[in-house]
């Protein structure tokens, strides 16, 4: 049976109703736009109408610090290394809590951005460039013991972001908690690395800005009465990202299992970075292996990928595995968008200075994907309930240093409403 090109077909598109309309919001925290420091919660309310456009969301915010005689900087994506801690509430229950989370969110951004992507950005994310410098697309460099200001706009990555379709924002009281950071964690010197001695940063001008869309009463019902189970729950799948660390000793060698206890029942991909407890904090990885050894992660028992990621003959297969955990598998790599180079994949004994640049931060990321399929089904991934997941290290070359490992899983959210009862659960 013949079909009509899409090309030639000039059926009718279907029309929205009359009354459906969207608005722009803009969120102004509890406390306040101004005056927050470290270790404050910012707590970003959400209004109680209408349905959240995914992907829709931005933080604006103003950053000032006092800085030092000696060149340093502020970290990577500086729009997200000033946030710890993300925390996301549904009528005051914890649906979501992302610890390390700046850290975390400059290694996707690196990970799903090119060169070309981040200089681009570099305005609103907060980075310093160089001209004539391509590669120089890390941290916000700043000399003298003045005050010093930086104006970023960022995405923030969350539950109500990342989810597939737009969420009813009638579900309830709804917010997003940010923690700040210590400035000594996400700052240092320009020379070799070392901490910087910072001072009095201050976090003002925070508004969240974010899309709804809003229907009539009798389509909101139908939306909302209609498609529910037989239970008269709705779900409305998403997802976040958890993670934990460890540390590995200085002058460690031979085969290390670092066990980790996240609970989750489909994680999708999970990530490995092992960074120095001296230099750069979480925001620099390294190979922990110095090019002699593997790295392997577990699952319940289950072994990814099913043969070790191997940095001695193989070692650039890990920045393909790291891609397709990012991306999906369904993702060539050719097409995957990065800006994780040759110059980026350190060894953990790497000097500092110029061998280890702050402006062009190590990313060895080590990650691997664990879906049983891409796609929008239920629950792809594999579960840890019940279980632990590890962290296989051979290290044939011992480092210099301490390292510590930040284990990321992603894992999928599964939103549980009911509209008759108002009860809203998440599964994950």
């Amino acid at each position: 049976m013949s079909v009509l090109p899409k090309e030639v077909d000039y059926t009718k598109p279907a029309q929205l109703p009359s009354s459906v309309r969207s608005s722009s919001l803009v969120a102004i925290p509890q406390g306040g736009r101004n005056g927050y420091t470290q270790g404050n919660q910012i707590m970003i309310p959400l209004v109680q109408y209408g349905y959240f456009v995914p992907n829709s969301g931005y933080l604006n915010a103003k950053i000032s610090y006092t800085g030092a005689a000696t060149a340093g900087s502020l970290l990577s994506v500086v729009a997200q290394a000033w946030i710890s801690r993300l925390d996301t509430f549904i009528n005051s229950q914890s649906v979501e809590t992302q610890n390390q989370a700046g850290a975390m969110n400059c290694m996707l951004l690196n990970s799903k951005m090119s060169i070309a992507d981040k200089w681009g950005l570099s305005y609103p994310f907060g980075v310093t460039v160089e001209a004539g410098n391509a590669n120089a697309v890390d941290s916000h460099s700043k000399t003298g013991a003045t005050t010093h200001v930086i104006y970023i706009s960022t995405p923030l990555n969350c539950i109500f972001q990342n989810a597939d379709k737009m969420l009813p924002l009638r579900m309830g009281e709804s917010r997003i908690v940010l923690t700040v950071n210590d400035i000594a964690n996400f700052s240092a010197l320009d020379n070799e690395g070392e901490p910087s001695t910072f001072s009095n940063l201050q976090i003002d001008e925070v508004e969240f800005h974010y899309d709804i869309v809003e229907f009539d009463a009798m389509t909101d019902n139908l939306i909302l009465g209609a498609q529910a189970d037989e239970a008269g729950d709705l779900y409305f799948k998403s997802e976040s990202y958890s993670s934990s660390s460890a540390q590995i000793n200085a002058n460690t060698t031979g085969f290390v299992e670092i066990p980790f206890a996240n609970s989750l029942a489909s994680i999708k991909s999970i990530y490995g970075l092992f960074t120095r407890v001296d230099r750069y904090k979480f925001f620099a990885a390294y190979d922990p292996t110095n090019s002699n050894g593997s790295v392997q992660f577990t699952i319940a028992g289950n072994n990814f990928p099913a043969k070790a990621l191997d940095t001695i003959n193989n070692r650039p297969s890990v920045v393909l595995e790291h891609l397709a955990a990012i991306h999906g598998t369904k993702t060539s790599p050719e097409t995957a968008r990065c800006c994780l180079s040759a110059l980026n994949f350190r060894n953990a004994d790497v000097d500092g200075g110029a061998t280890d640049p702050i402006k062009d931060l190590s990313k060895a990321y080590f990650g691997v994907s664990t879906e049983k399929i891409s796609g929008s089904y239920l629950l792809t991934g594999v579960s840890s309930q019940n279980s632990n997941s590890t962290v296989r290290v051979q290290i044939g070359t011992a480092t210099d240093t301490g390292l510590n490992l930040l284990c990321i899983f992603n894992y999928d959210a599964l939103i549980k409403y009911n509209p008759s009862t108002g009860q809203v659960q998440v599964l994950k």
